[in-house]
């Protein structure tokens, strides 16, 4: 059975002095510590924050994969073509690109986040 675990990236624009800036936090700190409602992070009520699962995954490193890592990939080490590309979670599957990501997690790197480092994206 996989693993269930949440990360918080704070938008920056929080009324909360813990929260006012750009970053991630493990979401058992905001629960444990009470800074804001968990209900509010699940139901959209608090803009300032995006809930990001993991995957389940980690990559050639041994680095959790989140969904909304920018990872970069190869089917193979013999391949040629790089794919650098967000994780996406739709219709009940994490992908990268087109692909299930637990087939290229074994190949992959995550190299960012859609956050901070959207300009890594491909198109």
């Amino acid at each position: 059975m996989r693993e269930f675990k949440f990360r918080v990236w704070c938008k920056g624009k929080s009324d909360n002095p813990n929260f006012n800036k750009q970053k991630w936090f493990d979401i058992n700190d905001i629960i444990l510590n009470k800074y804001i409602p968990i209900r509010g992070l699940f139901n959209g009520a608090d803009d300032n924050f995006v809930v990001q699962q993991y995957t389940g995954l980690k990559d050639k490193n041994g680095k959790e994969i989140y969904e909304g890592d920018i990872i970069e990939w190869q089917f193979t080490t013999q391949s040629a073509t790089i794919f650098i590309q967000p994780v996406v979670f739709s219709d009940g599957v994490f992908w990268a690109t087109s692909i299930p990501l637990y087939e290229v997690a074994k190949n992959a790197e995550v190299i960012g986040n859609i956050y901070g480092d959207e300009g890594l994206i491909n198109g």
